[in-house]
């Protein structure tokens, strides 16, 4: 049997209806198909898992290195290249003026590809495949959007923005806008990022933490769950993401996430990036798809001990695994991952997903 079951501290920061409810182990109309034919995670190999794993043991164990879990060192896979084959992405710490590093694997190689961001972060925007590297002091902005190109980073458009400081007017500074360098009156630096701040975006960079098991669960695992599915798994999850698709905004995105230890990914589906924003739960059975009585986390994710399979959201926790968790018995390994919002949902993203 398969057994769900939540429990958790009450929190502002999402909505959660408690419930309890079990199923049978996976299965679709052809009941043999799914308890005969089972792939594991494990066993789906990629020319750079090793390569990854190398260069993350290497900064694990450099001076560079953090271990503390909410500040400290994170990393990131995430395609930025636009291949389908996801980059390493190393964020040192949290600290302000943190860039990210980026490297990917080239003819089985490790390629350092440069650095962006701050605060161990950047925005990605998938449908114009650019990183947005912005920086905010007091009272002023700068930043830029860069694209890859032919093996390096490329500046597309830059741009610069004193305004926000209120004292800046009544101090006498002179408010500047500039575009490329090149100081321009407001409407024409609205007009010229308009397209760029209508684009959605990911924030990437600080996705996992260092611990051994949740190494094992970004590298092994996390890009594998396509292949994992069973062809009526995939049209089951492809049908529920196409139904999102139909009045959704550009906001929402998803994730496959094994949040029972059985090795079948969960589908979740994250809504918003706001703080009443949530997560949905979905999960296979014998009869199609199910959802997970509730709402989850905030800002549209949760946190996910890899390790000991619970669920947190601010001083909330629960499991969709351990029918005898308890709350006062919980303490946060240093397996984490941050879950929700590894994909925008749009068609392209759902085909990659679930392949």
């Amino acid at each position: 049997m398969k057994i769900f079951r939540k429990s958790l501290l009450t929190s502002t920061a999402f909505i959660l209806s408690i419930s309890l409810f079990s199923c049978s182990k996976n299965n679709s109309s052809d009941s043999s198909e799914l308890e005969n034919v089972k792939i594991s995670p494990q066993s789906i190999t990629f020319e750079w898992q090793d390569v990854y794993m190398n260069k993350l043991s290497e900064f694990k164990s450099s001076a560079d290195f953090s271990a503390d879990v909410n500040s400290g060192s994170r990393f990131d896979l995430f395609d930025i290249t636009g291949d389908e084959i996801p980059e390493l992405i190393i964020s040192p710490n949290n600290n302000g003026q943190t860039a990210c590093r980026i490297y990917s694997c080239i003819n089985s190689e490790l390629v350092e590809l440069g650095e962006t961001g701050n605060s161990g972060i950047f925005c990605y925007l998938p449908d114009m495949q650019l990183i947005k590297d912005e920086y905010q002091g007091d009272g002023f902005i700068i930043g830029k959007y860069v694209s890859y190109q032919d093996g390096s980073f490329e500046t597309v458009i830059s741009y610069s923005d004193n305004s926000m400081s209120a004292m800046s007017a009544s101090s006498g500074v002179n408010i500047r806008y500039e575009i490329d360098g090149k100081e321009v009156l407001l409407p024409e630096y609205d007009s010229a990022l308009s397209e760029y701040n209508a684009s959605p975006a990911i924030d990437a960079g600080r996705k996992y933490t260092f611990g051994d098991n949740a190494l094992n669960y970004a590298v092994k695992c996390s890009e594998s769950w396509g292949a994992v599915l069973l062809p009526s798994q995939r049209d089951i999850y492809t049908a529920k993401l196409s139904e999102y698709l139909n009045s959704l905004s550009s906001i929402y995105a998803f994730e496959l996430c094994d949040l029972n230890s059985d090795e079948i990914p969960e589908l979740i589906i994250s809504n918003g990036t706001a703080l009443e924003n949530y997560c949905e739960i979905y999960y296979l059975t014998e009869d199609g798809l199910q959802k997970i009585e509730g709402s989850f986390g905030a800002y549209g994710k949760f946190t996910f001990d890899t390790e000991q399979f619970v669920l947190s959201a601010g001083s909330a926790h629960w499991s969709i695994n351990n029918s005898n968790f308890s709350v006062d018995d919980y303490k946060q390994s240093d397996n984490l991952a941050e879950i929700g919002r590894k994909y925008l949902l749009n068609e392209k993203n759902i085909t990659i997903a679930l392949n």
